[in-house]
C-alpha cells in the first residue's frame, strides 16, 4: 500500500476529521510519479502543491479559514461561488487549495476532471487510492487521455495544461484527445490572460518542452494567442540562416535544451536553476526569450542587393516584447528582463571582432549593464548560434563564437569578484555634500550618476576622492542643463 506523507495531512486529520477529504488530481499524479520507475527524475521531488476535496462540510470557507489562522498561515478566497479557498506556507514553499465537492460522491467527482491521469484521489482517512477510471494504467504506459470532450470544453485552459503535461512527464497524447483539443481551444478567448500565461509558463519551465511546444505550434494554438508571432510565417531563409524565420524561432529552444545545456559553464547553469524572478525560473524565461528574440525581423526585413538585412531588429524587438508582456500581463521585472535580451541577444558577438578579444573596459560596461541577465543573455546567444546554420556560417566561425562566450562567462566571474572588493571614492558625507552643492533633488538620476562614477573608477579613469568630488559636481551640472 502506497501511503502519501506531509505534515499538512496529519493537521486535517485533526481539524476536519468528521469530513471525508480527499486528495485529488496533479497532487495524487505527482506522487504516484514517484513511485514509478517510469517517472525516475520525480523520484526525490517534494509534492507541494495540493489540491483536496471536502465532502459533508456545510461551511468549508470557516472550516479552511480556522485552520489558516490557527497555523498563522494566509487564507485566500479562490472563487466564492464554488467554494474553492486557498492555505500558503511561505516558509515551507507549500500550498493547499480546497474545494467542495463537484458531484455526490468522489467518483462522480473525479470524473467532471480534465484527463484520466488527473481524474485519481487518494482518501486521507482510509489512506488508499481511488482511480474509477484506472488513471494509473495511463500513468504507467505515458498517455495522456482525456476524459470527455464536454470536460474540456467547461473549461478550455485545460487545452494548454495538456501540453504542459505532455511536456513535464513526456507524456504521448492520445489521437482522440487531439481531436477533442482542437474542438475545445475554440473556446480559448473566454479564459483570462492571467490564466493563459500561467500555463504558459508553466510549459516553458519543463526541461524537456520542444517537443509539445512544437505539437502546439503546429496544430495552431500558438499563433491564436501569440499573432504577433504570425509575419514570421513570411520570412524564408538565407545565407546566414538554413531555416525560415518561422522555424528558425522554434529551433533556438531545441539547440537549449539538447545542446546548449549540457555546454553551459558551472556557474551559469547554477544561475539558470536556482534562480527566477517572480517565481517564474529563469529557465522558463530563458525559453521566453528565445521565441521573442527575432520578434522584430519582419518589420525590419529589406533585401538589399539580394542580401536579406534586419537592421535594428533587436532594439526594435525589446520594444515589442515590453508590449507583448503588458498585454499578456506577464510580472513587470520579467517583461523587462525579456526586453533586455531581446536587444543585446548579438552583443556577446558584436563586443568585438570575433577571433580577438574584447578590451577589459567593454566587457566591465557590457556586464553592468546587463546585471543578473548575463547568464541567461550567454544561454540565449549560444543557442541563437547553433541554430543559424546558413551557407555563409563555418564550422570554425561557430567554434570561434562558443570560444567568446565561454570567454566571457570566465571574465564575468573575475568582474564579480572586483564589485565585491569595490569602495566607492565618493561616499558618506563627501556624497552628502556633493549632493548639495548640485542642488539635485532626491531622484534615480543620483544613482545613474553615482552608477557613471563607479564605471570611471573600476576603469581606473578616476583615482582620488577630490576627482570624484569635481566630477559628480560637473556631472549634475550637465544633467541640470
Amino acid at each position: 500500500m502506497i501511503e502519501f506523507k506531509h505534515e499538512l495531512f496529519t493537521t486535517l486529520a485533526n481539524k476536519l476529521g468528521s469530513y471525508f477529504v480527499y486528495l485529488v488530481g496533479g497532487s495524487v499524479r505527482d506522487y504516484l510519479s514517484q513511485y514509478n520507475s517510469n517517472y525516475t527524475k520525480f523520484k526525490n521531488k517534494k509534492v507541494q502543491d495540493f489540491d483536496l476535496v471536502v465532502f459533508g462540510c456545510a461551511d468549508l470557507e470557516s472550516e479552511i479559514r480556522n485552520i489558516a489562522n490557527e497555523q498563522n498561515l494566509p487564507f485566500i478566497v479562490l472563487d466564492a461561488e464554488n467554494q474553492i479557498y486557498r492555505i500558503v506556507n511561505n516558509e515551507k514553499k507549500w500550498q493547499a487549495d480546497f474545494c467542495g465537492p463537484r458531484g455526490k460522491n468522489i467518483e462522480e467527482d473525479l470524473g467532471k476532471r480534465d484527463f484520466i491521469i488527473n481524474a485519481i484521489a487518494y482518501d486521507l482517512a482510509q489512506k488508499k487510492i481511488i482511480d474509477p477510471l484506472n488513471g494509473q494504467k495511463d500513468l504507467e504506459k505515458k498517455i495522456l487521455q482525456a476524459i470527455s470532450l464536454d470536460n474540456l470544453k467547461a473549461d478550455s485552459l485545460r487545452v494548454l495544461r495538456a501540453f504542459r503535461l505532455k511536456a513535464k512527464f513526456g507524456l504521448n497524447i492520445e489521437p482522440e484527445t487531439c481531436i477533442m483539443l482542437s474542438e475545445a481551444f475554440v473556446l480559448i478567448d473566454s479564459i483570462a490572460i492571467e490564466r493563459i500565461s500561467a500555463e504558459i509558463w508553466g510549459l516553458l519551465e519543463s526541461e524537456n518542452c520542444f517537443d509539445s511546444l512544437k505539437e502546439f505550434r503546429d496544430l495552431g494554438f500558438f499563433e491564436k494567442i501569440f499573432p504577433e508571432f504570425l509575419p514570421q510565417k513570411e520570412v524564408p531563409s538565407n545565407d546566414f540562416h538554413h531555416l525560415p524565420l518561422w522555424e528558425h524561432t522554434f529551433e533556438l529552444i531545441n539547440q537549449y535544451e539538447n545542446f546548449v545545456k549540457p555546454q553551459l559553464p558551472k556557474q551559469c547553469l547554477n544561475f539558470i536553476e536556482n534562480n527566477q524572478i517572480n517565481y517564474i525560473s529563469w529557465e522558463a524565461i530563458i525559453k521566453m526569450s528565445c521565441l521573442l528574440h527575432d520578434i522584430a525581423k519582419p518589420r525590419t526585413w529589406e533585401i538589399i542587393k539580394g542580401k536579406h538585412t534586419f537592421y535594428n531588429h533587436d532594439n526594435l524587438g525589446a520594444e515589442m516584447a515590453l508590449e507583448l508582456g503588458k498585454r499578456m500581463h506577464w510580472p513587470k521585472a520579467v517583461t523587462q528582463s525579456l526586453s533586455v535580451l531581446v536587444k543585446y541577444h548579438l552583443r556577446p558577438f558584436h563586443i568585438a571582432p570575433i577571433g580577438s578579444e574584447p578590451t577589459e573596459k567593454a566587457e566591465r560596461r557590457f556586464f553592468r549593464k546587463l546585471g543578473d541577465n548575463f547568464y541567461p543573455l550567454i544561454a540565449l546567444a549560444w543557442a541563437d548560434l547553433l541554430s543559424t546554420r546558413g551557407a555563409a556560417i563555418s564550422d570554425e566561425m561557430i567554434k570561434n563564437s562558443e570560444l567568446r562566450l565561454l570567454n566571457l562567462c570566465t571574465n564575468y566571474e573575475e568582474f564579480k569578484k572586483q564589485e565585491i572588493k569595490y569602495e566607492p571614492l565618493l561616499a558618506g558625507e563627501d556624497l552628502k555634500q556633493a549632493i548639495e552643492l548640485s542642488k539635485l533633488p532626491p531622484s534615480k538620476l543620483i544613482k545613474d550618476i553615482l552608477k557613471e562614477l563607479q564605471d570611471l573608477q573600476l576603469d581606473n579613469e578616476i583615482k582620488t576622492k577630490e576627482q570624484a568630488f569635481n566630477w559628480f559636481i560637473n556631472r549634475s551640472q550637465k544633467y541640470s542643463n
